[in-house]
């Protein structure tokens, strides 16, 4: 019987796991390893190591990661969802920010308190635009009102895929 797994799964994403299998296969015969020595190495069966070449959605995540660390290639599963990367998460916790920030009740401040205080977070964002020591997502955090004519300084390497 079939799990859920398979019945539910979306087109394209069983496409990517067929994908996802094909690549792992390539990349045992590249390295000329038998099926039989890859499994031990990954202590599973050869059948489990069958399935998750053919792209099999129930295959646990600890063959996987087991089959990964025989290619040295471990690692990059920690940065799959790599938070600040996530470019949709940033914006949605932007979208989230409250529009007015009141202070506690009792607290007052004057008037030139609050244009210093207005004038320090606005020098703060400007010298954060300008230093380009900074990846670009983090420019969905700085409002742009406050950045008084600041142009943002791009790192080389700022887009590109790490």
């Amino acid at each position: 019987m079939r799990s859920l797994a398979h019945q539910n799964m979306p087109h394209d994403l069983a496409r990517s796991l067929q994908k996802l299998g094909e690549d792992l296969r390539i990349a045992r015969k590249k390295r000329r390893l038998r099926l039989a020595d890859l499994a031990v190495a990954a202590s599973c069966s050869m059948d489990t190591l069958r399935r998750l070449e053919a792209g099999d959605p129930g295959v646990s995540i600890g063959v996987m990661a087991m089959v990964l660390r025989q290619f040295d290639k471990h690692s990059q599963l920690g940065t799959l969802m790599d938070a600040a990367k996530d470019i949709a998460g940033l914006q949605q916790e932007a979208a989230r920010l409250p529009k007015r920030v009141r202070r506690p009740n009792g607290v007052t401040i004057s008037a030139e308190q609050f244009r210093a205080e207005k004038r320090a977070s606005q020098a703060q964002d400007h010298a954060l635009a300008t230093s380009g020591t900074f990846h670009p997502e983090e420019m969905l955090l700085i409002r742009p009102w406050r950045l008084r004519g600041a142009v943002p300084q791009w790192p080389e390497n700022a887009f590109s895929e790490e």
